[in-house]
């Protein structure tokens, strides 16, 4: 049989035409399309057993494919989402091979994941004396590894500002895993969350971003794709209207009528959940009080 060129067409000549050629190939032999929460679960899953290697493939191929229509609508021209394409189309032969083996995947030698220690040293020295990586630097393979590190800093960052906290240690004198910091979170009286907040993906996505960077792996772009459309929902300003005001807040998903009740239910809460506990409480709340 004759391979098809799916893959090859949209790696060498990506038009919009062989983009939306490709969506229509991965989601035709993913199979049934899995509802969103369901895609997000498995794609941010850290482990998976053999059986489950066909479920594995059919998530990451429903991924890419909501990866790259996005790349399509942003316009494949900007943001060098030609590059973000073709580094999508590299990683997913993997996954096109598992559920196909009838498409040309030939013309992929590699797909790096991991880099050498001098790289990483590399990209630091340059990222702080010219502010910019190196122009050899391929942007969708090195620079999505950072990405990580911007999503994990600001995840942390906006849960200790749900706190109030700068920082909270145990008696041992080491810091409190960002894990029980949202678990405290989520489970808050005091405080109103936007309904799109979705604290089990928000689990998932912090498990999963600890996963890649303490292995030092580059995850597939789709997944990175995923994980910010999970945390937007907490991190991204949000307009209010109350009775007697409305406007736009840089923190209006998470809101309270009542700041010092809220203070007191986080203490609360952080000490029955660590009794040993130093706390030490930041200057800025990041929660919209409601006037």
């Amino acid at each position: 049989m004759e391979k098809t060129q799916y893959l090859r067409k949209a790696f060498y000549e990506p038009t919009v035409e062989n983009a939306e050629s490709l969506t229509y190939f991965l989601n035709t032999i993913s199979g049934n399309q899995l509802k969103i929460e369901h895609l997000r679960h498995y794609l941010f899953k850290t482990s998976w057993t053999s059986k489950d290697l066909k479920l594995k493939a059919r998530s990451n191929l429903q991924g890419g494919a909501n990866y790259i229509y996005q790349l399509i609508v942003d316009g494949l021209s900007k943001y060098k989402n030609f590059h973000c394409l073709k580094a999508t189309i590299a990683d997913i032969t993997t996954y096109v091979d598992h559920l196909n083996g009838n498409d040309d995947t030939s013309f992929i030698l590699m797909s790096p994941n991991t880099l050498p220690s001098a790289i990483h040293f590399k990209h630091a020295t340059s990222l702080f004396y010219k502010k910019s990586l190196s122009v050899e630097t391929s942007d969708s393979y090195q620079i999505d590894l950072l990405v990580l590190y911007a999503l994990r800093l600001s995840l942390e960052k906006r849960i200790h500002g749900i706190l109030g906290t700068d920082f909270i240690k145990s008696s041992n004198n080491k810091p409190i895993g960002l894990s029980i910091l949202i678990e405290i979170a989520k489970n808050l009286d005091s405080i109103n969350y936007s309904e799109g907040i979705k604290w089990n993906q928000i689990e998932w996505v912090n498990n999963w971003l600890n996963h890649h960077i303490h292995r030092n792996l580059r995850p597939y772009p789709w997944i990175i794709y995923q994980a910010i459309k999970v945390m937007e929902e907490l991190l991204e300003p949000k307009r209010f209207e109350t009775k007697n005001s409305k406007g736009f807040s840089l923190y209006g998903s998470t809101s309270t009528s009542d700041l010092e009740t809220l203070k007191n239910e986080i203490k609360s809460k952080i000490l029955i959940r660590i009794p040993d506990a130093t706390i030490k409480w930041a200057h800025i709340h990041e929660v919209h009080v409601i006037r």
